[in-house]
């Protein structure tokens, strides 16, 4: 029953769902709500991370994934993620995120 928070960039909000620090397995499970028109700046993942599309519609670097559609970003990848209509999208990420402009900001997936 956590409030949803302002994200790390203007028009992302993050919910924590589960919070694995201590675990053995380290990771985060939140779910990023995209309001229209939202600019998600360049950023590069430590480890696998995956996103799926419950509502809405993402553009994960060049490509579309939908309402259902299931992301898998690699270690190592940098991408943008934008939406043109809003998105609420659940991101589990087994790593945190580094900005690619070095801007000082929060991670995206909740590191």
């Amino acid at each position: 029953a956590l409030a949803a928070v302002p994200g790390p960039v203007p028009g992302v909000t993050r919910r924590m769902l589960f919070d694995y620090a201590g675990e053995p397995w380290r990771a985060r499970y939140s779910q990023l709500v995209l309001a229209p028109g939202t600019q998600v700046p360049a950023h590069v993942t430590s480890a696998m991370t995956d996103l799926f599309v419950l509502s809405g519609e993402i553009r994960a670097g060049d490509e579309a994934a939908g309402s259902g559609c299931y992301v898998t970003i690699d270690a190592d990848t940098e991408l943008t993620l934008s939406s043109r209509y809003g998105a609420r999208v659940l991101a589990w990420a087994d790593g945190p995120a580094r900005w690619r402009d070095g801007t000082a900001r929060g991670d995206l997936y909740g590191w």
